[in-house]
């Protein structure tokens, strides 16, 4: 296009140019060049799990999108957005069809990324285009299957507690480093009509994410969960019957809202950002709190961060950190504009706009060398969660239910809700989970 426009322009010069020099004589009538022929307009469609597109990682891909679309014209971008929940399902129907759109949020862990390996739904990527991106150690890893890579990851993933600075300062509440901790700030609490620590346990997940920490709290060794999960040794490892006994003290003793376990991700940060919990255990993805508007100033503004707590009389410390690299991105291997597709997943995570706009604006933790766009100016939350990974001297991977297959993913998640609601017991729950990991083995 560009040069079919130079060509033309260059060609009509000349013509006017030679007509000059022609003196006075007769001209032959010179045609005015043809306009150039615009470039074909074609259709890409794009999927993701980030339905809010006015707060964090949304509002940062809807940002992205926008360049590409400024960048690329002649390219209609046909977008669908539905919830977690919700987009897995349809994921599910989009593979099972074929009908795969041309670049789609996709989970980097296990039981969501080895069906998509499998059916060789994703186009293959060269490594090397990706050298000058940045990556971390792992993180280009973790969206490689059987040698090939399929996918491009979007942010660094760890558990954290954020909590309200002002409201732990009103109730004389330290900042937890344990579990202990945890449990004084629920004593102080009570009564007050504010709860100590707010998580959602309908989405399930989030209970599987929370438990994998206090695992790794038991321990010095972060491999000890997945070792476990991949070996379908859960019932014989002690370590993870301990870190899911904490769990159970937390609820014995009133940690979480009495709602947890019928309050969806929504609702659950809801009461958070309202004021009505004091602390909130969820993963770094959501550091956005801390620049959304939509939070009343007098809670974002107080937002912070600590480590997950660790266990009194346990190995573990903060220098175990259960990360992993659990949102990115990947292009259709069937799509009918390869190139375009291609170019478009990359400029989703282009470091000189995805890395600098996410953190300039307290959107996100990437999974690349964010160093050279710290402007000096962060946030208190931002320096909390960078010390939190800074310290960090080992990771863990995926959490308890992001292993192997599909099936094992839904039936540990079934069996969180249920373990976390107190219908099965430690040990009835590490064999539900031993017999989905050797199901999913065989």
């Amino acid at each position: 296009m560009k040069q079919t426009r130079k060509m033309a322009l260059f060609m009509a010069s000349m013509l006017t140019t030679m007509e000059l020099l022609a003196g006075c004589g007769a001209k032959a009538p010179v045609e005015t060049p043809a306009e150039a022929v615009e470039e074909e307009k074609i259709t890409l469609r794009f999927f993701s799990a980030l339905p809010d597109r006015t707060t964090g990682l949304g509002l940062l891909e809807e940002k992205m999108l926008n360049i590409y679309r400024e960048e690329h014209p002649n390219v209609i971008l046909e977008t669908e957005y539905l919830q977690d929940e919700p987009y897995k399902v349809k994921m599910q129907t989009y593979m099972q069809s074929g009908n795969m759109p041309d670049v789609w949020q996709q989970f980097g862990y296990g039981a969501l990324l080895e069906p998509v390996a499998k059916g060789n739904f994703a186009m293959e990527l060269n490594p090397a285009d990706y050298d000058d991106y940045g990556f971390v150690p792992g993180a280009l890893e973790t969206y490689t299957v059987d040698g090939k890579l399929i996918g491009l990851p979007r942010n660094a993933d760890y558990e954290v507690l954020y909590y309200n600075k002002k409201t732990l300062d009103d109730y004389g509440i330290p900042v937890p480093k344990t579990t202990d901790d945890l449990i004084e700030a629920a004593k102080k609490l009570e009564g007050t009509g504010i709860y100590a620590v707010s998580l959602t346990g309908k989405d399930k997940w989030p209970i599987g994410d929370v438990l994998s920490s206090l695992v790794l709290r038991t321990t010095t060794d972060a491999s000890v969960l997945k070792r476990a999960v991949t070996t379908a040794s859960l019932s014989s490892t002690p370590e993870v019957s301990q870190g899911f006994d904490e769990f159970i003290r937390l609820v014995d003793n009133g940690v979480f809202q009495p709602s947890f376990a019928s309050d969806d991700y929504g609702t659950a940060k809801n009461l958070f950002v309202q004021g009505k919990t004091a602390m909130y255990m969820m993963g770094s993805w959501e550091m956005g709190m801390g620049s959304d508007e939509n939070i009343p100033e007098e809670v974002r503004n107080n937002i912070r961060a600590v480590a997950f707590p660790l266990i009194n009389g346990k190995e573990g410390t903060d220098e175990q950190l259960a990360l992993w690299f659990g949102g990115g991105y990947a292009a259709s291997s069937s799509s009918k504009h390869p190139k375009e597709a291609q170019e478009l997943l990359e400029m989703l995570v282009k470091p000189e706009n995805y890395v600098k706009i996410g953190w300039e604006e307290q959107l996100v933790i990437p999974p690349m060398n964010y160093e050279q766009y710290m402007t000096g100016n962060e946030t208190p939350l931002q320096k909390d969660m960078t010390d939190i990974l800074n310290t960090a001297k080992d990771a863990s991977g995926d959490c308890l239910c992001d292993y192997h297959t599909p099936e094992y993913k839904n039936a540990s998640e079934v069996a969180c809700l249920e373990f976390a609601t107190k219908m099965i017991t430690t040990e009835e729950f590490c064999q539900r989970l031993d017999e989905a990991a050797k199901a999913a083995l065989k």
